[in-house]
């Protein structure tokens, strides 16, 4: 694996959602619908959970994503396309792949959206819609859980995409939020996109290999931030 001493290692929490700095109501921006081919997404959304925001870009071609996000001054890019869930520092020109677990490839058959799926994850572990709220100057849709864990709730537009996102885990007091700023769907998105620049060093891992090795310490240019596209869970 290529790594640099010079450039500190860059360590993320893992989230489910961060921050709202008052936008206005995102509103998917509907573009004609290409003839055939995978639904393609992108939005902008700016986390937080008590120190400095950050902002991170996502886009998506059917199952596959792309995702990039700027921690000191570092530029981190995660990739996962087919079996393999790339992470790239683009300054180092270095990353690892791994290969991801059959029970996350599997979910990509479903073909959907593989981020922002908020309301959803809060209605499966039993949440549910609890009224309306104004955000923005327009009204989207509240749900919400309250479990031994702590409170997740998130609010949406009538599309069911994600304005903002909120987390209080009961164990720590701590909260963490997340403010959808955009959406376009419908993007021109080249396949290539989703796959790591050429001349980039590369290591490669095998799932159970990579998961030995982090029990040892931290591999790679950042954990994985959508590590549920890894496992599957």
């Amino acid at each position: 694996m290529v790594r640099s001493a010079a450039v500190p290692r860059i360590h993320f929490a893992l989230f489910v959602a961060v921050l709202a700095l008052l936008p206005p109501l995102a509103r998917a921006q509907q573009a004609p619908p290409p003839s055939g081919g995978p639904e393609t997404w992108y939005t902008e959304r700016i986390m937080s959970s008590g120190g400095a925001p950050a902002i991170e870009h996502l886009w998506s071609k059917g199952p596959w994503l792309r995702s990039e996000l700027v921690v000191g001054g570092q530029p981190i890019v995660q990739l996962v396309k087919g079996n393999r869930y790339v992470i790239v520092n683009r300054l180092q020109r270095s990353g690892i792949a791994i290969q991801r677990s059959p029970l996350a490839i599997a979910h990509d058959a479903a073909g959907k959206r593989p981020f922002a799926d908020d309301r959803d994850r809060i209605v499966a572990a039993g949440g549910e819609r609890v009224g309306m709220q104004k955000l923005g100057g327009s009204e989207c849709e509240l749900y919400r859980i309250t479990d031994r864990d702590g409170r997740r709730e998130t609010c949406v537009t009538p599309a069911g995409l994600p304005v903002r996102t909120e987390m209080w885990h009961r164990a720590s007091g701590s909260s963490s939020t997340a403010s959808y700023l955009s959406w376009a769907s419908h993007v021109p998105l080249p396949d290539e996109f989703f796959d790591p620049e050429s001349g980039f060093a590369i290591e490669e891992y095998g799932y159970e290999q990579y998961l030995e090795a982090v029990r040892k310490g931290p591999v790679g240019p950042s954990p994985p931030l959508h590590s549920y596209l890894l496992h599957g869970k």
